[in-house]
């Protein structure tokens, strides 16, 4: 993200013009403005709905290189962002501030930063999963006092689907008077070629900004919108009656939240548009606004037929399945979302893509095979018997949730999982477990030992 584009989003309620978007494509972006102020803490939420994908041989392509970002203002400097990437096909989280002073590691490393001008980093490979809601928080750090120079600030993400949380390390500023009421957010390809047949398809919904740990949530405004220019399409890829609504870039608002999709070109159409005509490549469905639509692909160029059945190909349609999350995954690996029962069929190949239907949790979740042979899916959203866990399908209008559970000391069963929250009541002090087994006492002051993390006063 380009500095000077930040400072003038944040200085202007106009959109910016082309002249000075860090991209050739068009960003979703969308802001919000808390009533009260909350200059010690913010929590910021996001869900990746749809995963630009891992790395291929694919020439001609962009990279999958997709930015979920938030901007994490001060009230006497511009600051910078946080978020989640993929770069290159690998998963990230990012912490940057213009300015920063120094930075402190913990589940990220620091990173080298400069973005047109000297800015501090924590950064690094972070295995977010696709459908799971992440919730980060900024505040004033618990675990390194602030001076005279400067404030220290601490920044954790939370998986409030799994319930667990990390501490990703911390960032020193100058006295910039605390944090902003109001927020930004945005989702930007930062990899050509920016073009609708070339750039992946990603989505993500974005929750509004809260203060004062999740207690000030009362905003005086709120708003989508998109800004950078305009999505490109050439004549060749493009169908009648297609508008750039069908193939770029948007951002929607709904009951607090935001959405931003980006390059609908690569995303579901439905059929029946476009003068029942397609292009090969494209994928459509019967309702893509559906909860969970069955996707097949488009095997030529022009007018085309019925769906076939599910699970079945013919001259027009190749089979997908319920896959909209993993969408990218699919096309690249050129496999259709297997089934359970398929496993040990000679099509099937390492690094293919499952999907499970878990009546545990009522998810449905999507697995990648590890080795030949493998056991039934992990239930519990981990990895395991010949299978990486890869995420989950969101449901339609589900809420963003900003908490995760808070757990006891438990005295006839000293055992949790890596990253829980527990609270020790005598001091008041919240600890996060170390690694998932059996834990021995907390600390008694603000500092780690074998089993437990300090985390600060607040859930």
């Amino acid at each position: 993200m380009n500095k000077y584009l930040y400072l003038f989003l944040i200085g202007s309620m106009i959109l910016p013009c082309a002249s000075i978007t860090p991209s050739q494509a068009l960003t979703p972006s969308g802001e919000w403005k808390l009533k009260d102020q909350s200059p010690w803490a913010k929590d910021y939420s996001m869900r990746i709905d749809v995963d630009p994908g891992e790395s291929y041989n694919d020439s001609g392509y962009a990279p999958s290189s997709v930015y979920w970002a938030e901007y994490v203002t001060f009230n006497d400097a511009n600051g910078g962002y946080l978020g989640l990437q993929r770069a290159g096909g690998k998963k990230l989280a990012i912490v940057s501030i213009w300015d920063g002073l120094e930075a402190k590691s913990d589940a990220l490393p620091v990173a080298d930063c400069y973005e047109y001008e000297k800015c501090t980093s924590i950064k690094g490979e972070y295995n977010w999963k696709v459908g799971h809601q992440y919730r980060f928080r900024v505040e004033e750090s618990p675990r390194s006092p602030s001076d005279t120079e400067g404030d220290w600030w601490q920044i954790s993400l939370a998986d409030t689907t799994i319930g667990t949380v990390d501490i990703l390390g911390e960032i020193k500023t100058p006295k910039w008077k605390g944090l902003n009421n109001a927020n930004r957010v945005f989702l930007e390809y930062f990899w050509w070629p920016y073009q609708c047949n070339t750039l992946r398809h990603s989505k993500t919904t974005m929750g509004q900004i809260k203060g004062n740990y999740g207690l000030n949530d009362q905003l005086t405004s709120s708003s989508a919108y998109t800004y950078g220019t305009a999505d490109v399409c050439d004549a060749q890829y493009t169908l009648p009656d297609m508008t750039a609504s069908d193939y770029g870039s948007t951002s929607t608002y709904n009951k607090g939240t935001l959405t931003l999709t980006g390059n609908k070109y690569r995303g579901i159409h439905k059929w029946g548009n476009y003068q029942q005509q397609a292009k090969a490549g494209m994928m459509f469905a019967l309702d893509p606004n559906s909860a969970e639509p069955y996707i097949y692909e488009a095997l030529h160029d022009g007018v085309y037929g019925a769906f076939p059945d599910q699970g079945k190909d013919n001259t027009d349609w190749k089979s997908i399945g319920i896959g909209y999350p993993i969408i990218n995954d699919l096309y690249f690996r050129n496999q259709r979302v297997y089934e359970w029962e398929e496993r040990k069929n000679n099509y099937v190949k390492i690094g293919d893509f499952f999907i499970y239907h878990n009546k545990y949790n009522k998810d449905t979740e999507y697995f990648k095979l590890t080795k030949t042979d493998p056991g039934y899916f992990p239930t519990d959203k981990s990895n395991g018997n010949g299978w990486e866990y890869v995420g989950r399908y969101s449901k339609n209008d589900e809420a963003l949730t900003y908490n995760i559970p808070v757990h006891t000391w438990n005295a006839t069963n000293r055992s949790g999982k890596k990253g829980e929250l527990y609270y020790y009541p005598k001091t008041k002090m919240y600890f996060i477990l170390k690694n998932t087994g059996d834990y021995w006492y907390f600390p008694e002051t603000e500092t780690d030992n074998t089993w437990w993390q300090f985390a600060g006063y607040y859930p």
